[in-house]
Formats: structure tokens, C-alpha cells, sequence
């Protein structure tokens, strides 16, 4: 069980890190411009459908969903620290709020974006995202349900899931700009197909973790938690190196 632990919290510290400077870019990149130049100032940044003339609700659609990235994503880690949980459990309830209202408003932009502005690659990429929406509004009144209820063991499982999902598309990033980096390290190539698929792995892989996680820590035998710890290790490296390829290639040079 140490070992299952230890993986698990080696995880969290690595994908926090790097959710954080994600937060950090988006902060410091859009921030600016949009306190400068309102709604206008996503026309100093190229985005897919960010920032387009006369149509306000679109603009204010995109500035939404990507400043509230700076909630979700600096926040999120936060409520899963169960120091925190203990020694200032006011701050984590109105930091769960905070967060359950930046996600599921920024989802709802994301929707109208994809579905109103044509902001989508192709046809994985809306049917990957629309599921990844429909999951995050079931778990987040889910985990709404079992926190007021007082189950709170349900209510940590539902919203690790949560929280999962609402980072989809940061596991996107990590997993294409991670590969690129490994692409140039290690002259290895990846085929297409494996972009391709990134729209449903963003999905599968997370949540398929936890629920092996969840599994070895309640039914499996020391053996296979260690496989799991084993698991869980190897996934720590390869989200490490997706950061590292998402703030080399990408967030710290656009931020420079």
C-alpha cells in the first residue's frame, strides 16, 4: 500500500506543477491583453475562432472559457490536497464551489464555441470534447450530490473524476507537445494515427488510472498494487514529459 500511495502522490505533485504553469500561461499571456483591450485583445494571440469582429457573444464565449482556464486550472490542484481538506476546510468548500462554477460555465462556452462557431479539428475533436462535456456535467453533480449528502469517500471519488475530465484538453497538450519533445530526444515517430486517437485516450487513459488506482486500493492483492505503483510511476514520467515538451515548445516561449 506505500508503494501505491507514494505513486499516487508523485503523480499529483508532478501533474499539479504542471497544471499550475499552465495556469501561469494563460494568466500572463491573455491577461494583459484582455485588461488592455477587452474582448479584442484575443486578436493579439492566434487562436482557433478566438476573436472575431461584431460577433460580442462569441467573443465574450472565447474570453470566458480561456481566462477561466486560470480557476480551474489553479484551483483545481488545491482540492486535492488533503492537508488542506483538514486544516482549512472553509477555504476548500468555497474552492470546490469556485471551481465546480468556473468548469462547468467554462464548459457551456466550449460548447457554444464548438458547436456555434465551427471552433473544432474535425470530427474526433467535437465528438471527443462533447462526451468529455456531458462527463464533466454528470460527475460535477455527482460529486455536488455526495458532498452535501456527507458521503464524503464518494464524494472525493466522484470529484478526483471531476477533475480529470474538466483537464482533458490539458492532457491533450501534454500528450502532442509531449510527444513532439520525444520525437526530437529519442528520433523515434510516432504515426498519425496515434494524434489521431488523442481525442479519446485525453479520456480513456486518466480515468482509466483511477479506476485501476481505485481498484488495487480496496481489492487488490499486495502484488498488484505494486504492479499498479509500477503503473503509476510510469505515468508520472511520461506526464513529465509531456510538461516539459508543452512549456519548451509552447507556454514559456509564447510567454517570453
Amino acid at each position: 500500500m506505500q508503494a501505491l500511495k507514494a505513486s499516487a502522490a508523485l503523480w499529483f505533485i508532478v501533474a499539479g506543477a504542471g497544471q499550475w504553469l499552465f495556469a501561469f500561461y494563460v494568466a500572463v499571456l491573455f491577461g494583459p491583453k484582455v485588461i488592455a483591450d477587452g474582448l479584442a485583445g484575443l486578436s493579439q494571440v492566434r487562436l482557433l475562432h478566438g476573436y472575431v469582429a461584431g460577433d460580442t457573444l462569441g467573443n465574450i464565449a472565447s474570453t470566458a472559457h480561456i481566462l477561466l482556464a486560470i480557476l480551474i486550472h489553479g484551483g483545481g490542484p488545491l482540492q486535492l490536497v488533503p492537508r488542506i481538506r483538514s486544516v482549512a476546510p472553509a477555504f476548500h468548500r468555497w474552492n470546490g464551489r469556485v471551481f465546480l462554477v468556473a468548469v462547468i460555465v467554462s464548459t457551456l462556452f466550449g460548447l457554444f464555441l464548438e458547436w456555434g462557431r465551427d471552433a473544432f479539428l474535425g470530427l474526433a475533436d467535437i465528438g471527443g470534447n462533447t462526451v468529455a462535456s456531458i462527463l464533466i456535467f454528470v460527475f460535477a453533480a455527482l460529486a455536488l450530490r455526495n458532498a452535501r449528502a456527507r458521503n464524503f469517500d464518494v464524494h472525493r471519488r466522484w470529484a478526483l473524476r471531476l477533475f480529470l475530465v474538466a483537464s482533458a484538453v490539458w492532457f491533450i497538450r501534454l500528450g502532442s507537445y509531449g510527444s513532439q519533445f520525444l520525437e526530437h530526444a529519442f528520433a523515434i515517430r510516432f504515426a498519425p494515427a496515434y494524434y489521431e486517437s488523442m481525442n479519446a485516450l485525453k479520456l480513456l487513459v486518466p480515468l482509466g488510472m483511477l479506476e485501476l488506482y481505485f481498484w488495487a486500493r480496496s481489492h487488490s492483492s499486495p502484488r498488484g498494487q505494486i504492479a499498479v505503483a509500477a503503473l503509476l510511476f510510469v505515468m508520472t514520467g511520461l506526464t513529465a514529459a509531456g510538461i516539459y515538451g508543452a512549456a519548451t515548445l509552447k507556454w514559456l516561449p509564447a510567454i517570453r
